[in-house]
């Protein structure tokens, strides 16, 4: 990796089975999607090339899922 290059993570804290939105993480924005827990996202993810780590259903709401998330890029081997 080049001395100058940065790794860019980005969390998205977002349910399929959001109680307020339902699909959310599919919804289209500028022909555009979110991402989630749900089998068709990491899919989806992939599909562009991008990387995927799911947090546990068990995560209460968006901050823990955040939380945990982070702490899971923290001991990933090349972050």
């Amino acid at each position: 990796m080049p001395r100058n290059s940065k790794t860019i993570a980005i969390i998205v804290a977002a349910r399929y089975a959001s109680r307020c939105f339902l699909g959310k993480p599919l919804a289209r924005i500028n022909d555009l999607t979110m991402i989630n827990r749900d089998a068709r996202i990491p899919e989806h993810v992939q599909s562009f090339g991008g990387d995927v780590l799911m947090t546990p259903a068990t995560c209460k709401n968006g901050t823990e899922r955040v939380l945990r998330a982070a702490g899971m890029l923290a001991t990933t081997s090349g972050w």
